[in-house]
């Protein structure tokens, strides 16, 4: 997916430790496992880097974060939230390309999808909808009865 400088670089962040570390999920500081990026917005969550397996974690910069024994990577940034905000829109922008329908849309049975369309999360494409080749339809996004998409490209505007 991306190193920790490559991310480092699209938020605006400083890196601490090894820039070349692959990052492959995001997730949550209890949860993130090898190769995750996690973040933390506030001291009360300082308590779980000691047993956190990510490979990497966002901090604010008005947080002091000592070593946690593991070689823990960080990238610091002004602003966690928003920093967060634009990696997970660039994450998601890339997952939908040429993955195929995630798990979590909705597909009516009713509907024509050729095998090449890529749909993300949360998508509800409803009776007698047809999707031609190659179209990639992002995250939360409805598609009403007999509808009919053929060159765009929908996603979630900024």
């Amino acid at each position: 997916m991306f190193t920790i400088k490559e991310i480092s670089n699209l938020i605006g962040g400083t890196v601490v430790g090894e820039p070349d570390t692959e990052i492959t999920s995001v997730n949550n500081i209890e949860n993130a496992g090898k190769g995750a990026i996690s973040f933390i917005a506030s001291k009360e969550y300082i308590k779980f880097l000691h047993d956190s397996e990510a490979s990497a974690v966002i901090v604010p910069d008005t947080l002091e974060i000592k070593a946690n024994g593991k070689n823990m990577n960080y990238i610091v940034v002004e602003d966690v939230f928003h920093s967060l905000s634009i990696l997970l829109k660039t994450v998601e922008n890339e997952s939908i390309e040429n993955n195929g329908i995630n798990k979590l849309a909705y597909i009516s049975s009713e509907s024509n999808i050729d095998n090449s369309v890529s749909i993300g999360a949360f998508t509800y494409i409803s009776d007698n909808v047809q999707l031609a080749e190659g179209i990639k339809i992002a995250t939360h996004v409805f598609i009403g009865k007999m509808s009919g998409l053929e060159r765009i490209h929908l996603y979630i505007p900024e």
